[in-house]
């Protein structure tokens, strides 16, 4: 069976950092429970976000079916959801160590596993991160053949771990 990385991941680095770019700071939002069955999982989301499609080349449209990202920016942090349906299975460790890798963190805690029912997920932090200014928390999660990447990014002076944590945690798999 062929194993699929997570492509999307340089592709989710660029438009992380334009989207955080251009946001401009407002006042925090009430926090909604989102459902998205089409991509199979639910989050919680405070305030506006954005949804796209991730475009994919020729050869990696042989290996995804779908890939999707649901982004919210607010000031100097942002949450992202990515959600890609693999052809075949789902190279996980590959996969979450490369889009993590990503981000150019230049401390990480070790990687801890997370709980998930019929699948498998892990959970990454660092510091200095991107631009050496920013924090990363980060939960990827392999459920049959779908790779998700749920990403919080926030300036490292913050106090937004609460509200990173509260985004990670609020992830959940739809039933089929």
């Amino acid at each position: 069976m062929t194993r699929t990385t997570a492509p999307a991941a340089i592709g989710l680095l660029s438009l992380l950092s334009l989207a955080a770019a251009a946001q401009q700071a407002d006042a925090p939002k009430d926090w909604k429970r989102h459902a998205f069955p089409e991509d199979r999982f639910e989050i919680e989301f405070a305030g506006q976000f954005t949804t796209s499609p991730v475009k994919l080349d020729g050869a990696t449209l042989k290996k995804i079916k779908r890939s999707m990202q649901y982004m919210h920016s607010d000031g100097d942090r942002l949450f992202v959801v990515g959600a890609q349906e693999n052809i075949d299975a789902v190279n996980f460790e590959g996969g979450s160590r490369s889009s993590f890798a990503a981000l150019n963190c230049k401390q990480q805690t070790p990687e801890t596993d997370v709980p998930i029912d019929g699948g498998k997920g892990r959970e990454f932090k660092g510091s200095q991160c991107i631009d050496g200014q920013m924090r990363v928390e980060a939960r990827y999660i392999e459920h049959g053949k779908w790779f998700y990447q749920v990403i919080a990014i926030f300036a490292a002076d913050s106090s937004d771990e609460p509200a990173a944590r509260r985004f990670l945690t609020s992830f959940k798999i739809l039933a089929k």
